[in-house]
């Protein structure tokens, strides 16, 4: 009879060690994180922005460059993110994401119209010209 006391003595304990372990946190897992990829695309050509800059903003700050294929992949991400894209000659984007699971999208990026892209000295002095009489800063 003493032997069956013992045993279920430290099947008791064993069991209310379990049950305050599991309810006290002793037996939480960390949270899942999830990957994120996606392409930037011209929204007006549906070509790749090769080296548009992505800005992961959430727990923590992740930021890079799309590659040739206007591809880029985040991974370790969980709860709630704020994406922001950005490219010369395009307006910037701002995309919220709950990570709650793996994620692909594709973000299509409009071309600036108050941008301008310039090329030369003579795209220069042209956007120049258009912008409210401003002088060239090296004359010409």
């Amino acid at each position: 009879m003493k032997r069956y006391e013992r045993s279920s003595s430290l099947l008791t304990i064993m069991l209310i060690t379990a049950l305050l372990g599991g309810c006290l946190g002793g037996g939480s897992r960390p949270a899942a994180t999830f990957k994120l990829t996606f392409i930037v695309l011209n929204d007006a050509t549906k070509m790749p922005v090769e080296g548009a800059v992505v800005t992961v903003i959430g727990e923590s700050m992740a930021t890079k460059e799309a590659d040739s294929q206007g591809r880029v992949s985040f991974s370790g991400l969980k709860g709630t993110i704020e994406l922001i894209v950005c490219a010369t000659g395009f307006a910037n984007k701002t995309q919220t994401v709950a990570m709650d699971k793996e994620r692909s999208l594709t973000v299509h990026l409009t071309t600036d119209e108050t941008a301008a892209v310039i090329h030369s000295t003579d795209d220069l002095n042209k956007a120049l010209a258009n912008n409210g009489g401003i002088q060239h800063p090296f004359g010409g």
